[in-house]
């Protein structure tokens, strides 16, 4: 990963490595491992990967906002305090797991996560604005 980056610090292009692009492109390149973070940064570069870390973190941190704030007021909402944990627990694993896996970045494992860590900031962003109509978004 490292190593592509310093090569390489934009990338060789899209589909130029990964274990679908063994079996797709006869330029590919199998020297990425099972690696998703290694894979994406030699085909994106640096700004690929930053751009992926980004939005992951910014997921978690909205996620737990959400969890803290949930969590301070006064009948301690505990549905939405879990909601929000069980969406931030599963955003770091899916994180984590790319740092070693190729699979775990795929529509099937991660698309039922960030639609459920989607559905649940937009109905507590909501909630929040229909309730109380001084509160700004949460950021």
């Amino acid at each position: 990963g490292l190593q592509v980056l310093s090569r390489a610090p934009v990338g060789y292009g899209l589909g130029t490595s990964g274990q679908l692009a063994l079996y797709y492109s006869e330029q590919a390149v199998a020297g990425t491992g099972e690696s998703y973070l290694a894979a994406l940064a030699y085909q994106t570069g640096v700004m690929g990967v930053i751009t992926y870390s980004l939005f992951m973190y910014a997921v978690a941190r909205r996620l737990l906002r959400i969890h803290t704030k949930a969590r301070k007021t006064r009948n301690r909402n505990n549905d939405v305090c879990r909601m929000a944990l069980l969406g931030l627990s599963t955003t770091i694993g899916v994180f984590t797991t790319s740092l070693f896996a190729n699979s775990a970045v795929s529509p099937i494992s991660v698309g039922p996560t960030l639609l459920y860590c989607g559905a649940l900031i937009g109905f507590y962003t909501q909630r929040i604005k229909k309730h109380d109509t001084k509160v700004q978004t949460i950021r």
